[in-house]
């Protein structure tokens, strides 16, 4: 997802970064728009969405490491 061969962790942290969500550890849907903006990645807010969406298994509006992590990998 990450062009410069972040770590899952590290990728996630300067999300939370571009939001100043470091603290809570957690994004919101509409965090997650901006952090993605942010880092110049070109998705439609639909995707952005439907991403959010995927990711957020627990469905409490909310993405945090934990669910990152399990659905984002590493390269190798």
């Amino acid at each position: 997802m990450f062009k410069n061969s972040l770590s899952s962790e590290t990728a996630f942290e300067l999300l939370l970064t571009k939001t100043g969500n470091l603290m809570q550890k957690k994004l919101s849907r509409a965090d997650f728009h901006i952090a993605l903006n942010e880092v110049d990645l070109k998705f439609s807010a639909p995707e952005i969405d439907s991403l959010f969406k995927t990711l957020d298994f627990n469905m409490d509006g909310f993405l945090d490491q934990d669910e990152w992590l399990a659905r984002i990998y590493c390269d190798s």
